[in-house]
């Protein structure tokens, strides 16, 4: 990517970067550590999550960001059950500016990133009324990623100067040739041959890297918090953005997904997959992520017909081994 942000490196980017986070420390100790080595800072940094009392940001609150630290919202007391979307929710509900940008705490971001997408908004034909998301690519598992940036961790406030001078910067250059090594699209993205690139395929949305102004996220009214668990709330999202007139686009902004364990079909997500199915089916006329439901079909685990218009029922859990045969610890995505 050789565009090069139109906003001023000299002063913090006006907007909130939001972060859910729930028992991914190392992810986001490498998420944040690559903030730190961005080559632009965001004037506020919203993070939920439920390590508040062991999540020291010294460094990040000394280079001039505005800190939020926020409890995780839980669906229930009794389940603790942890949903992304409402995450983000309470995230933007706190934040104090305009442009906002949300990342999963799977996403490091490149240096450019930050700016790159607050500039690509900036861009497009309806600012405010624009929703954009950033171009994920993928890290293997285990990559030399995972101790660069958590070697240039450090909370010492004395260490300022040093990390911002020496530290960063090579950090950048190693950062580059290392994700051009290791790096690779998703082989269901559509291929981003602009800076921003409109699109109708909203159903092409994903919600681990995107941006938008706050009077879109309003319009669009936010996450329906009635998906619980896993799936499906980000496509819905998007639905609701076609909807009400929101224009879509695609940018070359660059944010690098991190490994972790997964599960192919997602069995450990067979329950919040059928029941956020079920809702999507119930708002839109039609089921959202229909490959998984025809796998777990073809397993015996639920019952989908061609024609399927009533509510899916889970007829059985997936055996131990039927788990351990999908578990996939080194794959790069589902």
């Amino acid at each position: 990517m050789t565009h090069t942000s139109s906003i001023s490196s000299e002063s913090l980017l006006p907007g909130s970067v939001i972060i859910g986070s729930h028992g991914r420390r190392e992810h986001l100790l490498r998420q944040l550590n690559s903030i730190l080595a961005s080559n632009e800072l965001p004037s506020e940094l919203v993070l939920v999550t439920d390590d508040v009392e062991h999540c020291e940001l010294t460094l990040l609150k000394e280079l001039g960001i505005a800190i939020q630290l926020l409890p995780v919202q839980w669906a229930s007391d009794e389940t603790k059950r942890f949903d992304i979307g409402r995450q983000r929710e309470f995230g933007a509900s706190n934040a104090n500016e305009d442009w906002l940008i949300f990342l999963d705490v799977d996403c490091l971001v490149s240096p450019t990133f930050l700016g790159d997408m607050l500039s690509g908004l900036q861009q497009t034909k309806r600012q405010t009324q624009t929703l954009l998301m950033g171009e994920p690519y993928y890290l293997p598992a285990e990559s030399e990623i995972n101790s660069l940036f958590n070697n240039h961790a450090t909370n010492k406030a004395d260490h300022l100067q040093q990390l911002a001078k020496k530290v960063l910067p090579k950090a950048q250059q190693q950062w580059q040739q290392a994700v051009t090594d290791l790096a690779i699209a998703h082989p269901r993205r559509p291929a981003v041959t602009e800076f921003v690139m409109p699109t109708d395929d909203y159903a092409s949305f994903w919600s681990l890297c995107f941006a938008l102004h706050r009077l879109a996220y309003d319009t669009i009214g936010g996450f329906d918090a009635s998906y619980t668990g896993y799936g499906a709330e980000d496509t819905d999202f998007a639905f609701t953005a076609k909807e009400q007139g929101i224009d879509f686009y695609l940018s070359q902004a660059r944010a690098y997904h991190q490994q972790h364990t997964v599960y192919r079909p997602p069995l450990n997500h067979l329950t919040s997959i059928v029941a956020n199915a079920n809702r999507f089916y119930e708002k839109w006329g039609k089921w959202a992520m229909g490959g998984w439901l025809r796998q777990f079909s073809e397993m015996g685990l639920i019952e989908l017909t061609d024609k399927q218009t009533k509510p899916i029922q889970v007829l059985r859990e997936p055996s131990v081994a039927e788990l351990e045969q999908a578990h996939a610890p080194n794959a790069r995505f589902v």
